[in-house]
């Protein structure tokens, strides 16, 4: 295994200035007019110009031992060249956010770096075998505790870098189009011809290229293709987003039923994804709304349901846990709510979570439902992760800003904040 040091090939404030610095140069570029939809474009920029902090998922730490050839230090010093076999531990942890940030180095550090490859959605140091393995646990600690510093202390940066970004957004945007609206107001009223292409078409590219639905084939007692932990976060990213699309134009989705809003959905993964993926699929004992294979192996399954109480959505999650065979690890479950006061539904569905038989534990928490690691039901040795995201999706309302925009009033104040994740 190649090794380098970590935390030190560029530095972390010029990396956020760059991004810093795209992201102002992007909004130069906005053209201010009254077709345009600037939270969307707000939007867009803060995906690009974010960056996303480092999660290590410790919980999922593996290891492997290899046998490498050393060269012996006394033999060197006396001259010689002699090498002997060590048996040498090679660490490794899954994670999520921006590869890049491990070579940057933050205002904080150790002179100490770690050494490590990240590679492949996961972060892999090594450790000697040289006495004990009560010593090679305290070395594997060590190293862990000095990559978590520097983790720490770099996803300090990135949320303050974060939060600028959104601030400098909500506010140079609105600031632009007021006084690009006065001037065409100043201009009118001097009697000046129109401005040129007050229509603008803009083609907004995509932020960044499809994504390979990356997997591993693990073998054993039962072969069993798990979906890789970097995909997974992708997909439940790109749900999020369908969510908040979703949510962001009420009369186009309030109508529909739970077959078109899952469809909206799989649009989006697809859109994002390389390989494609199928709606209402026979899958073991039934259809599931959304499924993602390799070959005749599952990688991901996702069940929809609209709220219709906290019965009916324990009823979706055994159903689709009916759909689960022995080597399907990673699950979704989405409900479409209809209605307000959404959150009071949310912590709701989350207490049936955790009384629900196959709960063991909750692995991250957020407004929208959650992470939860459950008991396999094809196996209760096995675990499988459950994944929840409520979409909220309310009935057409005429909302004042829309007026606004529609008489061109310089006055109008985005509401840009809702838009920005």
């Amino acid at each position: 295994m190649i090794v380098k040091k970590l935390f030190c090939q560029e530095d972390l404030d010029e990396y956020l200035k760059e991004k810093m610095n795209s992201a102002k140069e992007e909004v130069s570029r906005i053209p201010m007019d009254q077709d345009i939809d600037l939270s969307e474009k707000a939007t867009m920029i803060y995906r690009k110009s974010s960056v996303r902090p480092i999660i290590l998922h410790k919980d999922q730490e593996t290891t492997e031992v290899i046998k490498k050839r050393k060269e012996d230090r006394e033999w060197k010093e006396a001259g010689f060249s002699m090498t002997r076999e060590v048996s040498v531990y090679l660490f490794s942890i899954p994670y999520a956010g921006d590869r890049r940030l491990f070579g940057c180095r933050p205002s904080c550090y150790y002179l100490s770096l770690p050494d490590g490859r990240v590679n492949n959605g996961a972060l892999t140091f090594e450790v000697e075998l040289k006495s004990s393995k009560d010593r090679l646990k305290k070395e594997h600690d060590r190293e862990l505790d000095n990559i978590r510093f520097h983790v720490e202390n770099i996803n300090k940066q990135v949320d303050g870098h974060n939060t600028r970004l959104k601030n400098y957004l909500q506010q140079e945007i609105p600031r632009r189009f007021r006084e690009e609206q006065k001037d065409i107001e100043e201009e009118r009223e001097l009697g000046l011809p129109p401005r040129k292409n007050n229509t603008v078409i803009v083609d907004i590219p995509l932020i960044e290229p499809l994504i390979n639905i990356e997997y591993t084939v693990v073998k054993g007692e039962k072969e069993k293709t798990m979906l890789s932990r970097r995909t997974y976060e992708e997909i439940l990213e790109g749900i999020r987003y369908a969510a908040e699309t979703m949510e962001r134009s009420p009369g186009t989705y309030s109508e529909m039923d739970e077959e078109d809003l899952r469809q909206n959905i799989l649009m989006c993964l697809n859109g994002m994804l390389r390989d494609r993926g199928t709606a209402e699929s026979f899958n073991k004992k039934g259809k599931t709304d959304i499924l993602f294979t390799r070959g005749n192996r599952n990688l991901f399954i996702a069940e929809c349901k609209k709220w219709d109480g906290i019965k009916y959505a324990m009823d979706g999650i055994r159903q689709l846990e009916g759909y689960l065979s022995w080597g399907d690890t990673k699950a979704s479950f989405i409900v479409f709510y209809h209605g307000k006061s959404m959150t009071s539904k949310v912590k709701e569905l989350k207490e049936g979570i955790k009384k629900y038989q196959g709960f063991v534990k909750q692995i991250k928490d957020d407004e929208r439902g959650g992470r939860y690691e459950m008991i396999h039901p094809e196996d209760s040795g096995k675990k499988y992760e459950l994944d929840v995201c409520f979409f909220q999706i309310s009935s057409a309302t005429i909302d004042k800003r829309e007026i606004i925009i529609v008489n061109n009033n310089p006055s109008m104040v985005f509401d840009i904040v809702e838009q920005l994740s």
